[in-house]
């Protein structure tokens, strides 16, 4: 268990690295993934409600 933690502080430390470099060629950060979807019930939208109505 302590090697697994070591490691996982290693890389976050290589990574910090890694960004600090980039930042200093003005390099611009790497484009992050859109967050994920909510799981649970889908939330309802009111325009859509209105429009089925009719």
């Amino acid at each position: 268990m302590a090697h697994n933690l070591l490691g996982f502080f290693t890389v976050l430390r290589e990574w910090t690295i890694a960004e600090r470099e980039r930042t200093r060629r003005g390099i611009p950060p790497l484009q992050q993934k859109p967050q994920a979807r909510k799981r649970g019930r889908p939330t309802k939208n009111p325009s859509s409600e209105r429009d089925n109505r009719n």
